[in-house]
């Protein structure tokens, strides 16, 4: 039998279900706003630290090559000399590898600084090799 007590009972019930529902929504948003805030922090860092290493680049004026390093296929020989102008690409595949861990997960503010970063490495990548390509040009015709 339903009775005023119930209809109370169910009322007090259906308010407190209700309180409960939007706290766990209020929680949830701002969950996605800490984590959000993280990522941009994130990037925000890598970018920095990311700039901060390319600044101290060096393009040596010289690099060791095998002898028979040929046009087209950028080879470079593992020496004290080398090592330097080496470690940069390994500094940017470091950088590289850090971005592709961080996840987006289709947040447009995100997937913006994610792109600016993944262009800065583009672009320094880019610098290295050309370096690398005319050191070993220069190299090329040298021999003949």
């Amino acid at each position: 039998m339903y009775n005023h007590s119930n209809r109370k009972h169910n009322d007090q019930w259906q308010t407190a279900s209700d309180a409960i529902e939007q706290a766990m929504q209020d929680m949830k948003h701002h969950q996605l706003r800490l984590w959000k805030k993280h990522f941009v922090a994130v990037l925000d860092r890598l970018l920095k630290d990311l700039n901060a290493c390319v600044q101290t680049f060096e393009y040596p004026s010289a690099l060791d090559f095998p002898p028979n390093a040929e046009s087209g296929k950028l080879v470079l020989l593992d020496t004290e000399n080398n090592k330097p102008f080496i470690n940069q690409f390994r500094a940017l595949a470091q950088f590289r590898d850090q971005l592709c861990a961080i996840k987006t997960h289709g947040d447009e503010q995100l997937e913006n600084k994610h792109k600016v970063v993944s262009v800065v490495i583009a672009k320094s990548l880019h610098k290295l090799q050309k370096h690398h390509r005319e050191r070993q040009e220069e190299h090329i015709k040298s021999r003949k």
